[in-house]
């Protein structure tokens, strides 16, 4: 099974949507961010 925020970011990824639109159609925005940039907070910063 794969979770909605599991193919958001698949298609952030791939660059078919942007971050800001798979983050305004997220259940979970923590969770998506952590599987686009990785598990740091901060990652997603630099």
């Amino acid at each position: 099974m794969v979770t909605m925020e599991q193919s958001l970011a698949d298609l952030v990824k791939r660059e078919v949507v942007s971050f800001e639109e798979a983050i305004a159609k997220s259940g979970k925005p923590d969770e998506l961010q952590r599987l686009v940039f990785g598990s740091s907070p901060n990652k997603a910063r630099a």
